[in-house]
């Protein structure tokens, strides 16, 4: 564990250089900054993270090569389903598309899919929700169950290897 203010690492990686593995969570900087930390005591163990780790900001660092993550079928080239948006979005915007733009992307039609012809209120909306839905979109299927909190988008295992997210 580490403060979210924290920027060295270094202290951390040495206590886990003998571990078989090393489960990294945090934002992207932290991931990056600790990824770095091992990488410089040469951490020879398995190195497992996030979907935060999918983002471009990590992919592209030399220390990210090798890790394993949870990722999203939108950066997987044989899932054509995003193609178009993903497209659009990047000449758009200059961006990379990333699981944050496509999160966005999803939800917009969600909401619109969800009080379509309906009054649009919190208490609509409330009840819309509790109901549960199933929204096919650019992560693929996305599910909220019957009086559940938890919006589950589909993951796949994957490992990052020369920049590259290769599904396993």
């Amino acid at each position: 564990a580490f403060d979210v203010a924290e920027t060295d690492f270094s202290a951390h990686a040495e206590k886990l250089k003998d571990c078989e593995a090393v489960a990294i969570i945090g934002f992207d900087g932290h991931i990056i900054k600790i990824l770095k930390a091992l990488r410089t005591i040469a951490y020879q163990g398995e190195l497992i993270s996030t979907t935060t780790a999918t983002l471009p900001s990590v992919t592209g660092i030399p220390e990210s090569n090798g890790v394993y993550v949870a990722a999203p079928a939108i950066y997987n080239t044989n899932f054509t389903f995003t193609d178009a948006v993903k497209t659009r979005y990047e000449e758009k915007y200059g961006k990379p598309f990333t699981q944050y733009s496509a999160n966005g992307y999803d939800f917009i039609y969600i909401l619109t899919g969800l009080l379509e012809d309906k009054p649009v209120s919190k208490k609509t909306l409330k009840a819309l929700f509790e109901k549960g839905f199933v929204y096919s979109g650019i992560f693929g299927n996305i599910e909220l169950h019957k009086g559940e909190h938890d919006i589950l988008f589909p993951l796949f295992p994957a490992q990052i290897q020369d920049g590259k997210i290769i599904y396993k």
